[in-house]
């Protein structure tokens, strides 16, 4: 299996978007994925998006797994505007 990027998107259209791309993405909505179902997600991943409605409180122990992962990790809002709490989690530049 190709390495993947790992797209966890509370947005449905993020991941209908991804999945018709035909890219590398691995693919999960954070509403429905629980921490216990982040190894298998991540395993073989190169990288991390997470995209979140109503900040860091709406996926508390999930993110704290995927920072946990030492993979690279970008984290947004999924709001209109920026949540600067968030983008500060990110493990990538900005």
């Amino acid at each position: 299996m190709p390495p993947a990027i790992v797209l966890l998107s509370a947005s449905d259209t993020d991941l209908l978007a991804a999945r018709a791309s035909g890219g590398p993405w691995r693919l999960a909505n954070p509403a429905r994925t629980g921490p216990a179902a982040l190894p298998e997600l991540l395993a073989g991943a190169f990288c991390i998006v997470v995209r979140l409605l109503g900040g860091r409180r709406s996926w508390p122990a999930g993110l704290q797994a995927v920072l946990a992962s030492g993979l690279p990790v970008v984290v947004l809002s999924g709001e209109p505007a920026p949540d600067a709490e968030l983008m500060a989690l990110s493990t990538v530049p900005a």
